[in-house]
């Protein structure tokens, strides 16, 4: 279930900003939804979907990366925590869900040499 999902029916005190965009040269539309959380102004949720030009064997594609707070050596960051991919190709559909965990502080340091 996305977080949009979980969502409905609960009282929403997050904006959700909902964008269309249409080229007028063909090319597929971008229907793109942000879920905002008004306190802090994070966001806790972008799902896109595009629909194929007519013609195309791609009958739908859709992203959705949904957002969590994730402590990190002390500090809390909004990261990704689940991002899911979804694709139709002509009778074939693709999905693919990624959970992100175990998250650590990487650091690294580098110094360029003459």
């Amino acid at each position: 279930m996305s977080l949009l999902e979980g969502m409905v029916g609960a009282s929403l005190s997050c904006p959700l900003f909902e964008f269309c965009i249409v080229n007028p040269f063909a090319l597929p539309v971008l229907f793109l939804l942000l879920v905002v959380d008004a306190t802090i102004l994070d966001v806790l949720l972008i799902e896109y979907r595009i629909d194929p030009p007519l013609g195309s064997p791609i009958r739908d594609s859709a992203i959705s990366i949904e957002y969590q707070p994730v402590a990190i050596a002390g500090r809390s960051y909004m990261l990704p925590f689940r991002s899911e991919v979804r694709m139709q190709v002509q009778s074939s559909r693709y999905v693919n869900t990624i959970d992100f965990r175990s998250y650590h502080k990487f650091a690294v340091e580098s110094t360029v040499l003459p």
